[in-house]
């Protein structure tokens, strides 16, 4: 009787029929226990733990150099953010010497500048050059708290006078 009702809801396989054959005696012997028809049951779509496992682990590297990749990049823009204030300082230094009435004595100077929140330490080497009238001017800027040689070293020069 219940076999026949399942035929005109839906047709069967001959693997069906004794599915539902072998469930129908197994109530028939034991009629308290809750029926579990597997027969219609199709294979359920999804994922195997092996498939899931694989697609975390190619997400974990991608997403592992993704980290890496924008950890140099701020590092990168942090150095260029550096470079840039220091340039700054040494041509501060540099237009203050082009800028002064007296010609720049020989010899080093040194000094300390912030620039950016940031302490930069400077110092101008003026030399002598083929020509009396004209002197060399060689800024080198380091940042005091990185404790690293210069960062940047700018060169200019001085004619008597003002004249560059």
């Amino acid at each position: 009787m219940v076999s026949e009702a399942l035929n005109r809801l839906q047709p069967m396989s001959e693997a069906q029929r004794r599915c539902v054959g072998a469930t129908v005696r197994r109530l028939r012997a034991e009629p308290r226990m809750a029926p579990t028809v597997q027969c219609f049951r199709k294979r359920q779509a999804g994922f195997t733990l092996l498939e899931v496992l694989v697609a975390l682990t190619i997400v974990a590297v991608a997403l592992g150099a993704i980290i890496r990749a924008s950890g140099q990049s701020t590092g990168n823009l942090v150095y260029v953010r550096d470079k840039i204030a220091a340039s700054w300082v040494a041509e501060n230094r540099i237009a203050e010497a082009m800028l002064a009435e007296e010609w720049p004595p020989l010899g080093t100077q040194s000094g300390s500048e912030e620039m950016l929140d940031q302490d930069w330490s400077w110092d101008v080497t003026v030399s002598v050059t083929a020509d009396p009238d004209l002197r060399r001017l060689d800024v080198s800027v380091s940042n005091v708290d990185a404790g690293a040689g210069p960062l940047v070293t700018l060169s200019a020069f001085r004619g008597k006078g003002g004249e560059s």
